[in-house]
């Protein structure tokens, strides 16, 4: 199994092959975790950020590619990605965002996580009410299905 993804802009191909690590032209890649209480998070989807208990400032980015922020959490230039099935910007019931959601599940996307493995990152899934932390997720009403990148 492989992944790469292509930025033409800078001319950066970022790859990764199942078991060869994963690498951006030639060089090898590994998430690091900073220390400075500052997180930079790339997300479809604010609301899809649990509540942070702990001290941490949240700064987010979007660069319009999902794959991209996935190259980018693996170079270490993002520290976390949250997906999500929903899209903010997308009303909700459209047909477009149907298909948006569609394209979120495994077909899409699951390939990509393989630059994150290799490089040493995590993958967590969870139900999450948008809004509230992790520790609340369980409680009564709409939910949704969470997809957090990082090194946590």
């Amino acid at each position: 199994m492989a992944a790469a993804v292509f930025k033409v802009v800078g001319n950066e191909i970022y790859y990764g092959e199942k078991g060869f690590g994963c690498y951006v032209n030639n060089r090898r890649l590994r998430i690091a975790k900073r220390n400075t209480g500052k997180i930079l998070v790339a997300t479809n989807n604010p609301a899809a950020i649990p509540q942070n208990s702990e001290n941490q400032q949240f700064f987010l980015r979007c660069y319009g590619s999902k794959t991209l922020e996935i190259a980018y959490l693996a170079a270490s230039r993002l520290d976390r990605v949250y997906l999500s099935k929903s899209n903010g910007n997308i009303a909700q019931g459209s047909k477009l965002a149907g298909t948006f959601a569609e394209e979120l599940t495994d077909e899409f996307i699951t390939p990509f996580f393989l630059l994150i493995s290799e490089a040493g990152g995590m993958i967590k899934k969870s139900e999450v009410k948008p809004g509230q932390s992790a520790q609340n997720a369980g409680e009564t009403g709409f939910s949704e299905e969470v997809i957090a990148l990082g090194n946590f």
